[in-house]
């Protein structure tokens, strides 16, 4: 269960945040810090002014009572004019009393100035009098009027609201300096605190986010290099909670593990695949690029057991017609033994039938010579077939062979056929003598039937194996021409033969055509007697060839449960 814990998203926005509020409120504390700076200048601005104020006001009344006194001593008109200048142009009293209520100065100290200005209203009349005492020349009274006890007395009236208020303003102003200095102080020790609050907060930032965010991360960088690097043993060593790291760390591990299982299961189905079992299926969930591995390798898995399974199928067809071809040629070797047979019986008759000639023995040496002469080209032709066997031997691998040499049994078999009814014509022509001849003869058109429909039943098995045996239509053609070259020596006895036939009787041309006959069937017998040992030979390692091509494809376990093991009872799925 993931333990519950701050995110790190949440941290840095706390974080974050804190030191934003520290911030604004230390700008704020700058703003105050600064406005205090600002509201102490003006405070010792405005004690300043008052200061100035009060002594301006102290010093105008003094300014009149100077002016007033001189113009009284010395009658100096200009005196005089700076007098009632001040008084009535300049009014520094009044521009004081002005700028006083401007800056807010309290009601108290505005009394004061009020009681100032109606003592010294008093003694502007005073010092009036005195000023026309001159005019009209009584300086005595001038005098008396502005240098008196009494003068003086009221001039310290005067003096007195205007000293208390110069106190008592100074006493103010003062105060409201204190004030903003103490505020100032105030303000900048607690800039100072926060400072140093924020400077600490902000330390304690840098190592929660050296702990929370740095540190993890380094884990995870590091735990993700081992894994690139091929060692997928190992998780993400930090652990997963609801944070954005403790998901980051998760979904490491995840990917992680993801492949490990990935790699686990595709060895496993190699390691089944490398000992014959096909049988097998990636069944896991994957998913985006993962997917396309489990489909390849499933392809390959289909292909190999599509391309075993159709040898498998060859194997068993070739079996099987190797098997069938060997039958005929065993039969077709029965059918040659029966016409031997036939032939020892038809040479019996001949023999027979030869002590009649003995009179043409003359004819017959002749013959002889010929006839050995065509003896000699029949074995080189019986040569020629010979390569021609050897020929096919060496392409044994496919039944073309097989195909070719059951076509000319049955072109044999026809010649057979033809023969044997040219002698029984032959023997109708000889008459009674040519009875067994005839007898003979038929015997051999049955047998050149039979091995026709032998050959037949053969070609009819092993048609679609006819296409590759062309290969030995070069030596069956050079075979042919050595026949050629019999039939020509043949032709040759044949007209000998008829001079035999004039010199003794028909019988004697009867014998020497049942002879070529004789000699025809018994190259047939001998060429059908070889063709069916070879037949049988090859057919035997061809079954040979097929049960070895069996028992290899029989190693693998294919889908559907083909294959010889039976340890296997389905497909092994693998799961992640």
């Amino acid at each position: 269960m993931q333990k519950k814990r701050i995110k790190q998203s949440t941290l840095n926005l706390m974080l974050g945040g804190s030191a934003i509020f520290l911030s604004v409120i230390l700008v704020v504390l700058s703003i105050q810090v600064m406005s205090s700076f600002l509201g102490m200048r003006a405070a010792e601005v405005r004690k300043a002014e008052f200061k100035q104020l009060g002594i301006d006001l102290a010093n105008a009344s003094d300014y009149l009572t100077n002016e007033a006194r001189a113009y009284v001593q010395f009658g100096d008109k200009v005196h005089y004019d700076n007098y009632w200048k001040e008084v009535n142009e300049t009014k520094t009293r009044d521009k004081v009393v002005e700028r006083l209520e401007e800056l807010g100065a309290p009601q108290n100290e505005l009394s004061l100035l009020a009681e100032a200005k109606k003592n010294s209203d008093t003694l502007v009349e005073t010092e009036d009098k005195a000023m026309k005492a001159v005019e009209r020349g009584d300086y005595e009274e001038a005098r008396h009027l502005m240098f008196d006890a009494q003068y003086d007395s009221d001039k310290s009236v005067i003096m007195a609201p205007i000293t208390q208020f110069q106190e008592t303003m100074n006493a103010r102003a003062a105060g409201e300096l204190n004030r903003a200095v103490r505020k100032t102080q105030a303000y900048i020790i607690v800039m100072i605190l926060l400072m140093v609050f924020t400077a600490v907060f902000n330390g304690i930032s840098l190592l929660l986010s050296h702990k929370k965010i740095i540190k993890p991360i380094i884990k995870i960088k590091d735990d993700m290099m081992t894994a690139a690097k091929g060692d997928l043993s190992k998780s993400v060593s930090v652990g997963a909670d609801n944070t954005e790291i403790g998901q980051l760390a998760m979904a490491s591990s995840t990917a992680i593990e993801t492949v490990r299982n990935i790699i686990q299961e595709i060895s496993s189905i190699l390691t089944e695949m490398s000992k014959g079992n096909l049988n097998v299926e990636i069944k896991g969930d994957y998913r985006g690029d993962y997917a396309a591995i489990k489909s390849s390798l499933n392809l390959i898995i289909q292909s190999f057991n599509e391309v075993l399974g159709e040898v498998r199928t060859a194997a068993d067809q070739v079996a099987s017609g190797s098997s069938q071809v060997s039958g005929s040629s065993i039969t077709l070797s029965q059918g040659a033994t029966e016409q031997a047979s036939s032939v020892e019986q038809l040479t019996a008759s001949i023999e027979e039938i030869a002590a009649q000639t003995r009179r043409s023995a003359g004819y017959a040496n002749q013959a002889n010579e010929l006839a050995d002469a065509a003896k000699r080209n029949a074995e080189h032709g019986n040569q020629q077939m010979r390569e021609m066997l050897q020929a096919m031997e060496e392409i044994n691998a496919s039944s073309a062979n097989i195909s070719r040499i059951i076509k000319v049994i049955d072109e044999i078999a026809f010649q057979t056929n033809i023969l044997a009814l040219n002698a029984a014509v032959e023997a109708a022509r000889a008459g009674e003598l040519g009875k067994g001849f005839a007898v003979v003869a038929d015997e051999v058109r049955s047998l050149a039937a039979r091995s026709a429909d032998a050959a037949k039943e053969t070609t009819d098995m092993i048609g679609k194996s006819i296409q590759k045996v062309e290969g030995g239509t070069r030596i069956a053609n050079e075979t042919a021409d050595a026949l050629v070259k019999i039939v020509e020596d043949v032709e040759k006895v044949a007209n000998l033969i008829g001079d035999i036939a004039i010199a003794s009787n028909s019988q004697a041309e009867g014998i020497d055509q049942i002879n070529q006959g004789v000699m025809q069937v018994s190259q047939v017998i001998q060429t059908n007697s070889a063709t069916s040992e070879e037949s049988a030979a090859a057919s035997e390692e061809l079954a040979s060839q097929a049960e070895m091509l069996k028992e290899q494809v029989s190693r693998f376990l294919l889908k559907g449960g083909a294959g010889l093991s039976s340890a296997f009872k389905g497909p092994v799925k693998h799961n992640l």
